[in-house]
């Protein structure tokens, strides 16, 4: 099957899976443990914390490691919550969030949560959001990059009103991660490693170190206390292999995603599209003049080409909120389609994924 679908998740690079079956063999130790094989092993463990913060440019204890973007965005949210006092409990968040940033908010008591506004193109504004800002906002919740439409949010200058604030700003940096710079001021941020050519159940979380967060979990002793549980030292260090290696080709991968989209939509002349918006060139939504978007996408995976209509998380019999939050009506919407492309996605494939979809209208 030809794939499209990088945005939900990528293979295992060929350097990540060596470095994974390397470090399982060589470096099996607990590094909790107190001895010449547990020091080997956290040895490494730093190392990898380490190369990962320097390329991230954060402080070294800043990070830690998750099992990935969903146990990183609880961790996160429920810290920050911990931070706010009884009048500071009001909580802005998007209406484009990952699943699990709704999943967790759901269960919170006494919280009030309040839509951050988005503008007819998708993005939350500086303009937006200080006028969205009340006394009682403690935390403003947006993702950076959107998994379904590809929409890239100023997450700088947002996170620099919140901090003027004295507001907490969590960042699901997940399809952002190594793509673009961690943003300043944002109080956490999260990554995750299927993302990237690593493996997965391996993720992160930065915590900036100017906010006092308090564990969860009294009397853990890894990760800075943060997170319970053995820590797996191949699975961070194949993470860190598909993090180098994806800082190192940025430009360039950039330069090759946008060449595909621009082949992908010169071929689709009567597709409409979201490049109108401010969107990354890896996350393509495409419209198809007729066909409803999951028939389409059955009939293209029959024929070997795998895309998708939603996020891997959401309800697939609905549409996404993401694409109906971008200003899309609700017919348009179900016609829509994400093709992601990824870094061995080659120009041949892009060929023979419009030839397929021109089909479709015969």
């Amino acid at each position: 099957m030809t794939y499209f679908d990088y945005a939900a998740t990528t293979p295992m690079s060929n350097a990540a899976l060596a470095t994974y079956t390397q470090v399982a063999q060589d470096f099996w130790g607990n590094p909790s443990s107190h001895h010449e094989i547990g020091n080997r092993a956290n040895g490494l463990l730093q190392h990898c914390r380490q190369t990962i913060t320097d390329l991230m440019q954060v402080p070294l204890q800043s990070v830690i490691f998750t099992s990935g973007g969903s146990q990183s965005n609880e961790l996160a949210i429920r810290m920050a919550l911990q931070q706010l006092a009884a009048n500071h409990r009001e909580i802005l968040v998007s209406p484009i969030e990952h699943a699990s940033v709704h999943h967790i908010l759901a269960g919170q008591p006494n919280i009030t949560i309040r839509q951050l506004p988005l503008n007819a193109h998708g993005q939350a504004t500086p303009a937006l959001l200080a006028k969205a800002i009340t006394a009682q906002t403690g935390l403003i919740i947006l993702q950076a990059v959107n998994s379904v439409t590809g929409i890239i949010q100023p997450i700088a200058e947002l996170a620099t009103i919140a901090a003027e604030h004295g507001i907490l700003f969590h960042c699901d940096g997940v399809q952002a991660f190594t793509k673009y710079d961690v943003p300043t001021h944002v109080s956490s941020y999260s990554a995750s490693s299927h993302k990237i050519y690593g493996p997965k159940g391996t993720g992160l979380l930065y915590l900036n170190p100017n906010v006092p967060y308090q564990p969860l979990y009294p009397g853990t002793t890894h990760e800075f206390g943060f997170r319970p549980g053995t820590i797996d030292v191949p699975s961070i260090a194949a993470f860190t292999t598909a993090v180098q290696a994806a800082y190192a080709s940025r430009t360039a991968d950039f330069k090759h995603y946008e060449q595909l989209r621009k082949q992908l939509l010169q071929a689709l002349p009567e597709w409409s599209n979201l490049l109108a918006y401010e969107t990354f060139p890896g996350i393509v939504g495409i419209f198809s003049p007729e066909a409803v978007g999951n028939k389409f996408v059955d009939t293209l995976h029959e024929q070997g080409f795998a895309i998708s209509t939603t996020s891997a998380c959401n309800d697939f019999t609905a549409l996404d909120p993401a694409i109906m939050a971008a200003g899309i009506d609700a017919n348009t919407a179900s016609r829509f389609a994400r093709v992601s492309f990824g870094t061995p996605t080659t120009t041949e494939e892009v060929m023979a994924l419009t030839n397929a979809l021109l089909s479709l209208q015969n």
